[in-house]
């Protein structure tokens, strides 16, 4: 580990929780920074500044809009930093420091990392670790990023730009009002990369947040893809469900070539459906998508429109918890 531990994160989740970034501007960005300490640079990126934080690993602050050019007219500020390098597992010890400090967080999700917010109605405070084990906490102006995110969904950018693919919340009165998004795709390459950003980032969030109670069956997030409309007695379907330990797919035995299952790794099981196990992890979220993908083609779905989607989540240990970057709608 290197820059912050649990306990020296405490002064400055209290020093960023006095502020209110909804109606800072730059000039107020500069005094506040100033004020704690940090020594500010203005020689980096175009619309980026940074600040020296004593321990932290890097910081920086935004002082524009980073969506102008969809029309965004609030002033995005936020200020972010990698306040440590951590084992993803050692979140959970600076996210109880959080808790403490800045209350009951208001939701939890995953795009590409994973992250804890606490949204208020100006300004929002968030706690987030990639992969790599960079935590980075991020203070912003609600109405500007929100407005961002809103934007990433209905202008319908690349996958690699949406702003979450789970959230799990548990009725907290700060998400009255919250909107959330989702996106469609229009082509088998994209549903293949959305279906393994989702897997990938929900197994990180076991992984990072841990899993729901674990009796009588343990925490997996299921996802069933049929036909969007199907004829009496279609059969085609198709199940991924990803666990802390295991992503397990599933399939019906009726129409598929034994010799062809059997080349791509599925076996029958005692219930009469093709089944193949893979460790978890984001190679085998991407391979499990791509065979996905290549069995719904064999089904004889011309198009990822001609496909819907079920999910649920076993021991969820979330009042509820959704999926947005699935790919296809939802069945009806």
């Amino acid at each position: 580990m290197t820059g912050l531990g649990p306990h020296e994160l405490r002064t400055l989740l209290t020093n960023l929780g006095a502020a209110d970034f909804g109606a800072w501007r730059h000039e107020d960005v500069v005094g506040v920074c100033t004020a704690l300490g940090w020594e500010v640079s203005r020689d980096q990126l175009p619309r980026c500044e940074t600040a020296a934080v004593p321990g932290v690993v890097r910081g920086a602050y935004l002082t524009e809009n980073w969506d102008r050019r969809h029309g965004g007219d609030s002033e995005m500020m936020q200020v972010y930093m990698c306040a440590a390098s951590i084992e993803p597992e050692g979140f959970r010890d600076y996210l109880q420091v959080a808790t403490e400090v800045w209350g009951e967080p208001s939701l939890y999700g995953g795009n590409g990392d994973l992250f804890v917010r606490w949204r208020g109605a100006t300004t929002t405070r968030q706690l987030e670790v990639s992969y790599r084990g960079d935590l980075t906490v991020r203070v912003y102006a609600t109405e500007a990023w929100e407005g961002w995110d809103y934007r990433s969904w209905e202008w319908g950018e690349g996958l690699g730009e949406v702003p979450y693919t789970w959230i799990g919340e548990n009725d907290h009165p700060s998400l009255a009002g919250c909107y959330f998004g989702g996106r469609l795709v229009h082509s088998w390459d994209e549903l293949a990369e959305a279906l393994a950003m989702t897997l990938r980032d929900i197994y990180f969030g076991m992984r990072v947040l841990g899993e729901g109670a674990a009796t009588p069956w343990s925490d997996a997030v299921v996802i069933t893809l049929k036909a969007a409309d199907p004829a009496e007695n279609d059969r085609r379907w198709l199940q991924l469900a990803q666990g802390r330990d295991e992503l397990i797919m599933l399939t019906a035995v009726h129409g598929q070539p034994e010799p062809i299952m059997h080349d791509r790794g599925f076996e029958l099981d005692g219930y009469g459906a093709w089944t193949r196990e893979l460790a978890p992890g984001p190679e085998s979220a991407e391979a499990a998508a791509g065979l996905a993908v290549t069995l719904l083609r064999d089904f004889g779905f011309p198009e990822p429109g001609a496909v819907a989607r079920e999910y649920f989540r076993n021991n969820s240990p979330y009042h509820r918890f959704t999926l947005h970057c699935v790919g296809v709608e939802e069945s009806r």
